[in-house]
């Protein structure tokens, strides 16, 4: 009785006692310091205080835009009693700001679902970096004031004060300077200052530097940029007058090269002479351009003759084979209307054919006008001995082992009184001086 009643009281206070596991979790160290895009690396130990093994997952809570996380081994098997440890990885962004930033990483236990936090912090370092551009301000006057832009931008990750200051090199001593002026520029601010100085009278013509230079507030971070001057002092002749009198110099510089153009440049038109008394007798008489009448070569007009000659050939030709189909067309239509319809169709007549142009009359000899023969050619036609050819204006000819055959003359000749030559009795001109018989 006694064993069973130690039994039950067990029973009973077993649900008191701790099985299982109970996760820790710790980060070494808590705080790192990079510069922006540069990694930061932590050591997170997970410790399992209860009395069995343990599987220990990790999560990193929320992050700022473009950072990254990375855990060497995100799930860690914890023995009861022991620990286990991984490394996570940190990288903010090249563009974050300075500043602290909280990173908060759970352990979940995955025996007893239990859950453990730890914070660390990634400290991003303050990086200075000043924007300085400045313009130089050209040609200067001597005595008066001109006006510098200044242009200053913070291209830092976090805000900045800068002071602004001029530094003086040689000659500028006297009028480069500049007291204090300090800006507080926040991320990416910028600020256009305007330097003012003022010229001394008696400085002399020439070109002067000096610098400004901007001072951020971190330590040792500055921009320098030279200012180079042109100064035109009072020693040119040109700048010591005062407006009125360089105006009323200019005039009388004007005038006398007026002037002058006036008596050294001679005057273009020329004076008319005594038979010019009107000026529609001055007017010069327009020249008639003279119309040149070029002759056409004989061989041109033959080839032209021998050109359409060649293209009647050829349409005739093309009428032939027309023809020959249209015949073989018309063959299948009786050999059909014959043998279904019994019927016989009229044959198809020959075709036609081409007839030629009249023979052109010969090119016109050179100098003549166009259209007209030399008055030399007997009036009635051609010479005798000469025959005439064929349709087409050509000179009649052979082939064959048959000579040419010319006829004999049949009319008197006589002689030219000119040259001598044999002249036909009815011709008018001689055709070989063309003197009129």
């Amino acid at each position: 009785m006694v064993i069973l009643a130690c039994g039950l009281i067990a029973l009973c206070l077993a649900p008191s006692y701790t099985y299982g596991a109970s996760v820790e979790l710790s980060a070494t160290p808590n705080l790192k310091s990079v510069d922006p895009g540069t990694a930061a690396v932590f050591t997170l130990t997970a410790q399992n205080s209860g009395t069995a093994t343990d599987v220990v997952t990790l999560e990193v809570g929320t992050v700022p835009k473009n950072w990254t996380t990375l855990f060497s081994d995100d799930s860690i098997q914890v023995a009861a009693g022991a620990s286990g440890t991984t490394s996570l990885t940190v990288k903010p962004s090249k563009d974050a700001l300075a500043g602290d930033t909280n990173i908060t990483v759970t352990a979940l236990s995955t025996v007893t679902s239990t859950k453990a936090t730890t914070s660390l912090k990634v400290r991003v370092e303050h990086i200075y970096k000043i924007n300085l551009e400045v313009s130089n301000p050209g040609e200067i006057k001597a005595g008066e004031s001109v006006n510098i832009p200044v242009f200053l931008r913070n291209d830092g990750n976090g805000p900045d004060h800068v002071t602004v200051s001029v530094i003086p090199t040689g000659a500028t001593t006297s009028w480069a300077k500049l007291g204090t002026a300090t800006y507080d520029l926040g991320v990416g601010e910028s600020k256009i200052y305007g330097y003012t100085s003022s010229i001394p009278k008696d400085t002399e013509t020439g070109s002067y530097i000096f610098m400004i230079k901007a001072r951020s507030s971190g330590d040792g971070v500055q921009e320098t940029k030279n200012v180079q001057a042109d100064v035109q002092g009072t020693s040119g002749v040109g700048f010591s007058m005062d407006p009125l009198t360089m105006s009323i110099i200019a005039a009388i510089i004007f005038f006398v090269l007026i002037v002058a153009a006036i008596l050294i440049v001679p005057s273009k038109a020329k004076a008319p002479g005594p038979e010019a008394t009107t000026p529609k007798d001055l007017k010069r008489p327009k020249k008639v351009k003279k119309k040149k009448v070029v002759a056409k070569a004989s061989d041109d007009h033959t080839k032209h003759l021998d050109r359409i000659e060649k293209r009647i050939e050829e349409l005739h030709e093309k009428v032939e084979r027309l023809h020959d189909s249209h015949k073989e067309v018309m063959g299948h239509f009786e050999d059909h209307m014959v043998k279904h319809h019994k019927k016989e169709v009229e044959p198809l007549p020959p075709p036609p054919k081409p007839t030629l142009p009249p023979p052109l009359p010969p090119s016109p000899a050179k100098g003549t006008e166009p259209g007209t023969l030399p008055e030399a050619l007997h009036p009635e036609g051609p010479p005798e001995n000469m025959s005439l050819g064929d349709a087409h204006g050509e000179i009649g000819h052979k082939t064959g082992p048959e000579p040419l055959k010319t006829a004999t003359p049949k009319k008197d000749l006589k002689k030219c009184s000119k040259c001598g030559g044999d002249v036909e009795t009815d011709w008018v001109k001689c055709p070989s001086c063309g003197a009129k018989l």
